[in-house]
This record gives C-alpha cells, sequence and structure tokens, in this order.
C-alpha cells in the first residue's frame, strides 16, 4: 500500500489536518491525552549499508483502550526501511499495515512512513492498546552512500472509542528537540594479511611492501636468496616455482619460501636439480646437473615439467628461474606456451663473443617457434619478438624436436642487456602456434629455422 498526496484528504487524516493547524509552538512530547512515547536509536553513527535499529515505544496511561493507532515517520528519501517487529505487551502482532507514500508528499526530501496498527472504523485487526499497555515498534533503516541524515517529524493518531465525544480523538507529535541526525560514513576497506616464512638462507622482498593489504590488492614476492643458496619453490598458499609469484589478497595467506643448497651458483638448488630427470642428469652426460656450473635444470613454475638448460663449455649459468609470461601488450596471438618463459644468464661468453645454450624440453614435446621479451639494438623499448635463427644474424633459435639450441651474440638481438660485455641475460620460452604450424612469412624453406619477425 502506499501513502500518496491524494489521500490526504482521507478520513483518517482529517483529525492530522485539523491538529497541524492549532500546532503553534513548540511542546515538548505535545500529545492530547496521557501516552508516553519514546523513540530510540541503537547509535547515531554507522558505516554504509550497516543497519540502524529504531525502537519507538507507546505507553496508553488512559483508562480506556487507544484504537485505530497509527504511527508516522518522515523519512529521508535517501534510506531504506526495513520493519523489525510490532508488539503489544511484547507479544508480536502480524496483522498490522504498513504504507509509504512519495518523496516530498509532506517535507521535501522525504518519504512518509506509516505504521498502522488497527483501521477504523469497525477495528478488525483487533489491536487494541489497553491500559497501561505498551505499543513497540522496531524498525531498521541503512544507506548506500555516506552523508548524514535529518529525522525531524514525527506523529501518531488514535482514538478513545468508548470516551466522551470531545475527547475521542488522540494524537500527538515529536518537537524540535526529538529531531535526530544520523551520520553514514564510508566502509572501511576489508584488509587481509600476508605472513611470510623462508626456509634456508635467503628472504622475499614484496611489491608493494607491507604485510597488510586492501582486498584484491596483487602482490609480488620476489625469493632473494644468500650467496650458495637457490630458491627451492614455495609453499603454504602459494605452490609452484614462479620467481617472482603474484598473489592476490583475497583472504589471509601464509607463504614460505624455500631456499637450498646452490653448489654451482647457477640460481637452482642441489636438491632441485637432484630430483631431476635421468637421476638429476637431465642433459644426459653421466654427470650431475648440480655439479656441473653451466647446466641447470629445474621445475617450471608450474611445478610439473622439468627442463634443463646446458650453455658452451667455459662458460657458466647463473639467475636461472621459471617466471611468468610478460602482461604487456603485443604478446602472439595463435601461440601457447605449454613452459611459460625461462629466465637465465650466460657468463664468460667474451665481449662481442658467440655463444649457445641448448634447452632440453621433456620427451614429447611439440614446439615450432621461440619468443622472447625484451629489448633489442634496434628497438630500446622491452617488446614481443620471435627469436628463430636467422642465418644473416647468426642468432635465434633452432629446433629440433625437444631439443633447441639459442645461438647469441654478446650485445646483439637476443642479449636482453644489449650491451658488450660478455654477458648474456635472457628471458623467453618454447611456444607452439595452434594451426600447428608457424604463419608463412615468405621465406620458404623448412619449418623451424627462418626468418625473425617484430626484431
Amino acid at each position: 500500500m502506499t501513502w500518496s498526496k491524494a489521500m490526504k484528504t482521507s478520513n483518517i487524516l482529517l483529525v492530522l489536518f485539523c491538529f497541524i493547524s492549532l500546532y503553534v509552538g513548540p511542546v515538548f512530547g505535545f500529545s492530547t491525552h496521557t501516552i508516553a512515547v519514546s523513540r530510540t536509536f541503537d547509535k547515531e553513527e554507522a558505516v554504509v549499508s550497516e543497519p540502524i535499529m529504531v525502537t519507538v515505544n507507546f505507553t496508553n496511561l488512559e483508562s480506556n483502550d487507544l484504537r485505530g493507532f497509527y504511527y508516522v515517520e518522515q523519512i529521508p528519501q535517501e534510506l531504506s526501511i526495513n520493519t523489525i517487529s510490532v508488539r503489544i505487551n511484547g507479544s508480536n502482532i502480524s496483522n498490522y499495515m504498513v504504507e509509504s507514500g512519495s518523496s516530498g508528499a509532506v517535507y521535501d526530501g522525504c518519504i512518509p512512513y506509516r505504521w498502522i496498527i488497527e483501521r477504523p472504523s469497525n477495528f478488525t485487526e483487533n489491536n487494541p492498546i489497553s491500559q497501561n499497555s505498551v505499543l513497540e515498534v522496531v524498525y531498521s533503516f541503512s544507506s548506500s552512500q555516506a552523508g548524514s541524515f535529518n529525522f525531524d517529524e514525527f506523529h501518531w493518531v488514535g482514538f478513545y472509542q468508548t470516551a466522551p465525544a470531545e475527547q475521542m480523538a488522540a494524537f500527538g507529535h515529536s518537537e524540535d528537540t526529538d529531531k535526530q541526525t544520523i551520520t553514514f560514513t564510508e566502509a572501511p576497506p576489508i584488509q587481509h594479511t600476508l605472513t611470510v616464512n623462508t626456509v634456508g638462507s635467503g628472504s622475499v622482498t614484496l611489491d608493494p611492501a607491507g604485510g597488510t593489504y586492501n582486498a584484491g590488492t596483487e602482490v609480488q614476492l620476489t625469493p632473494v636468496s644468500v650467496a650458495g643458496w637457490a630458491f627451492n619453490g614455495w609453499s603454504g598458499d602459494l605452490g609452484g616455482y614462479s620467481n617472482p609469484a603474484t598473489i592476490v589478497m583475497n583472504s589471509d595467506k601464509t607463504i614460505t619460501a624455500n631456499f637450498d643448497l646452490d653448489g654451482d651458483t647457477d640460481g637452482i638448488s642441489d636438491e632441485e636439480e637432484d630430483a631431476g630427470p635421468n637421476g638429476g642428469n637431465g642433459n644426459d652426460d653421466n654427470q650431475l646437473d648440480s655439479d656441473q656450473s653451466n647446466v641447470a635444470t629445474f621445475h617450471t613454475q608450474n611445478g610439473i615439467n622439468y627442463v634443463t638448460l646446458e650453455s658452451a663449455a667455459g662458460t657458466t649459468l647463473s639467475d636461472c628461474s621459471a617466471v611468468s609470461l610478460p602482461s604487456e601488450p603485443g604478446a602472439p596471438s595463435g601461440v601457447t606456451f605449454s613452459y611459460d618463459f625461462i629466465n637465465f644468464t650466460i657468463n664468460g661468453a667474451g665481449a662481442g663473443g658467440a655463444t649457445t645454450l641448448i634447452l632440453y624440453l621433456p620427451a614429447g614435446a611439440n614446439i615450432n617457434t621461440y619468443w622472447k621479451y625484451g629489448p633489442t639494438p634496434t628497438n630500446s623499448n622491452p617488446h614481443w619478438y620471435e627469436f628463430m635463427y636467422e642465418s644473416s644474424m647468426q642468432t635465434g633459435a633452432e629446433i629440433n624436436g625437444n631439443k633447441i639450441t639459442l645461438h647469441f651474440i654478446d650485445g646483439q638481438r637476443g642479449d636482453d642487456d644489449v650491451t658488450t660485455d660478455g654477458i648474456i641475460i635472457d628471458q623467453g620460452g618454447p611456444g607452439t602456434y595452434s594451426s600447428g604450424s608457424p604463419p608463412d612469412n615468405g621465406s620458404g624453406g623448412g619449418c623451424f629455422v627462418r626468418t625473425a619477425y617484430g626484431k
């Protein structure tokens, strides 16, 4: 039911309008009869969407039954209203009615809400408020926006059916001293705690730093080992071997970074390498990879597959790790990177010198391309580019089944520092075109040694 301006002329409200015309000044707690009225708010400030409870009590102190009673509040239009209970002497009644009108029907910016306990003239709801009985109306309101809201006016109307005619009409209203201002503030952000532990010798840097984050914050964790130790995977609420790793703080999390001894200083722990294929001999040369400074065997970041790197004799490997694919735009369409990206540094290549690295993938790997993300001599900005062997440059990838040979020249295409310093820095990964073969770029010949594009 709704209470509109058109209903103001109803017989029930004629008494109210007569009363309003007679009201000439503030009389606190005005009532035509002996009725005690109170209205209380359980709090005056709340966060957005948090309900505030309002309890209104009427005590009939007259000797006659109060009939046809209703209570009206002018409530700011921005608030949502929910009736909790209506009781007489502590017992719930269910046949009451709640009507709401239109905004501005009585006061600008307010919607009138009316709780009707009985309707005259036959009072079929049968909810009389007898002598010394207490009517309690409890409702709540909330706001979807921050701000302050004024509760300026409430009133009530009833009838003493058995009283003398001149005493039958009963009504009352609030006064200025009964006004109440309620404030809603923005809810503080939900926060979660990140606890990071380490096993072995190393630490973890967090970006952004801290440990307590707003819900939904992305946090990058980068393990940092000390000399002679290497990162060996995450445990707890994060698994795998990603370095760095990124998590979303949607709950409290506890994560452990595991570090183990790294005798050959390639960035991979001895324990990790010794657990690799062929009993820790990923390149099948009858030597443990953990004993060779130019060989590294480790998990891809999903923790399922192993890969092995072997740099040329006379060089050493360092900073080897599995990393996530770059999120920057420009990634090739239709290419799947089943082994994500791999990071490594080749030391001792000689200033401006040429060198190679062999990447061993699991048996049965179906690879037909190799991509990198980084700067090149012709484009100093990091970018995606395909790194297949180009004879004119003598750099790029040659693919032979699950074995990929990467050709580098210090400071040239493929060397991410683009500096003639005897060090090759690489971050890239093998991929597979969804079509089953690379696109035809007009070079002709075989699919796995061809002119690269996107230089």
